[in-house]
């Protein structure tokens, strides 16, 4: 699991995604965000937890059917949460997130526009949304100030890129030049522009 941090500012970070990434981020989000409410519990204790996997044609049925099929089911059981599987608690973003409210906070709005952006692109809505829109805030320390983001372990053929991609100390910094360095060779955006720190090396690419 990963938070391609492109920009401190949630919706800005969602936007400047190329297509690949916002079809996946947002599950990945939700992963992240559902196992620290596995592992730290919820705040308000009158909540009970479901798996999305317990949830009958979770992963069969479309958007429409499913947004349908889950109404009726907080019709009947007004207090369950849908949320993703508990997976891979020692990741260092489960962490990230888990260390306080303001870091939690800003990836689930992060992921809320992820969701608005592949609907933008792609005029659909993600299923992912369904779990995103109603969920409960995990039992963790209140915070004003986030803690510093984390980054992931880069990772390419190319080993001096990613050596030089690891020595850039701002985390933002450092995704942007993955991006720039990496993820142009694939990028692809619907609908939206690729930011301007990206555009020189898709020119390049195209050129």
């Amino acid at each position: 699991m990963n938070i391609f941090v492109l920009d401190e500012h949630p919706r800005h970070a969602a936007e400047a995604m190329c297509d690949q990434h916002i079809r996946k981020m947002g599950i990945e989000a939700a992963q992240i965000l559902s196992t620290v409410l596995w592992i730290k519990g919820t705040e308000d204790t009158t909540i009970t937890l479901m798996s999305t996997s317990e949830f009958m044609g979770w992963n069969e049925l479309d958007y429409a059917q499913l947004r349908t099929a889950v109404n009726a089911f907080w019709d009947d059981y007004p207090d369950k949460y849908l949320i993703y599987n508990l997976y891979n608690p020692n990741n260092r973003f489960v962490q990230w997130a888990a260390a306080n409210s303001a870091n939690w906070n800003w990836l689930h709005t992060h992921a809320m526009f992820i969701c608005d952006e592949y609907e933008y692109r792609f005029g659909s809505k993600h299923k992912v949304s369904l779990v995103l829109d109603d969920l409960p805030h995990p039992d963790i320390p209140h915070a004003n100030v986030m803690t510093p983001f984390t980054r992931c372990d880069f990772r390419d053929n190319n080993k001096q890129i990613i050596k030089e991609i690891h020595n850039i100390e701002n985390t933002v910094d450092a995704y942007q030049e993955y991006y720039r360095q990496v993820k142009s060779r694939f990028a692809a955006y619907t609908r939206r522009l690729p930011p301007m720190w990206l555009k020189s090396s898709l020119d390049q690419l195209i050129a």
